[in-house]
């Protein structure tokens, strides 16, 4: 009786944001049970939050300035954009990934709540804004003046130089990318009821049209460059 009333106890504690780090399926089984959404919410928009001032303060404005607009404002109103920006990006990009995982559920005639599907779209990206947000940090220290077309210091892009098509490749294969996407099949299979096959197949094939999308975006804006 003791074991069974410890093993309750244990199966009913809510799910930890940061867990999901080292134990990504305990998490997930714990969030099928006790879905959390206000908390995490909270949090992964001051980590966004957090993301985007710093690669405000760090961004190179000049090349991009219009006249009539100082440097100090471009810096200001980046501040501004990049902060409060995280009030839009996390909730409703959150919402647009329940909503595809929903689809997905339906599909595979799966029932889960919307609430557990919200709050799991909320934990699965921890990974990938903690990922930015330590490259904004890493881009602050060492002083890097960046753009658009910088690449993450965890990605491949930022080992080897190159342009266009390739760039975009290299740009997309990015440790934190690749760990999200580990944690989104675990998710799957855990929280939406798949199968670990179907989960993992699902994940990787939305690598795979992360990958392609930065790719055409990478040769299209070479395009335009060299116009």
């Amino acid at each position: 009786m003791e074991m069974q009333t410890e093993t309750t106890h244990v199966d009913n504690k809510k799910p930890s944001l940061f867990g999901v780090f080292t134990s990504p399926g305990l998490q997930f089984e714990r969030l099928r049970e006790r879905p959390t959404v206000w908390v995490p919410l909270l949090v992964l928009i001051i980590l966004w939050a957090l993301d985007g001032f710093l690669r405000a303060i760090s961004y190179d404005y000049e090349p991009e300035l219009i006249e009539g607009v100082t440097l100090e404002q471009a810096k200001f109103w980046g501040m501004i954009g990049g902060t409060g920006g995280a009030l839009i990006a996390v909730p409703i990009g959150s919402l647009i990934s329940a909503v595809i995982v929903l689809i997905i559920a339906k599909i595979a005639q799966k029932k889960p709540t919307f609430k557990q599907l919200y709050s799991f779209a909320l934990y699965a990206s921890v990974v990938g804004i903690v990922g930015a947000l330590l490259n904004s940090i890493l881009f602050y220290i060492l002083g890097f003046s960046i753009s658009e077309k910088t690449p993450e210091l965890t990605s491949l892009g930022s080992l080897i130089e190159s342009e266009g098509a390739l760039q975009g490749f290299l740009n997309s294969i990015e440790l934190f990318t690749i760990w999200s996407t580990v944690i989104f099949a675990i998710g799957l299979e855990k929280v939406v009821g798949l199968s670990k096959r179907s989960a993992w197949i699902i994940s990787i094939a939305f690598l795979l049209v992360l990958i392609i999308i930065s790719v055409v975006t990478a040769s299209f804006s070479t395009s335009l460059g060299g116009m």
